[in-house]
């Protein structure tokens, strides 16, 4: 249940997942990708998500779930490398936002 505390919500909401939200869509990308998981550049190139990191600490906190990360390198566009994050759930979190979803 949510509480409000100085005009702040806080708390872990048990609800089911809205099918049309963009936390919905992403819960059901890092299902689909597995450990694979993704980073930043994928989340915006590929799913229109500007705010990966954010939509992250969004699901963790709003459902409960534990999203892993790491740092690797990549390449970037002008021929050299970027350093970003990768996140992705393990099998015991995948199972736990199949359920959110279903609802």
């Amino acid at each position: 249940m949510w509480k409000k505390e100085d005009g702040m919500e806080t708390g872990v909401e048990n609800t089911k997942a809205n099918s049309k939200t963009k936390q919905t869509a992403m819960l059901t990308l890092f299902v689909k990708r597995g450990e694979m998981g993704l980073n930043c550049f994928e989340a915006a190139n590929y799913h229109h998500d500007y705010v990966l990191r954010t939509t992250v600490s969004d699901l963790q906190r709003k459902y409960g779930l534990v999203i892993l990360r790491k740092m690797e390198t990549v390449p970037n566009v002008f021929g050299g490398r970027t350093e970003c994050k990768r996140y992705w759930m393990d099998d015991v979190n995948i199972a736990k936002a199949q359920r959110i979803l279903k609802g």
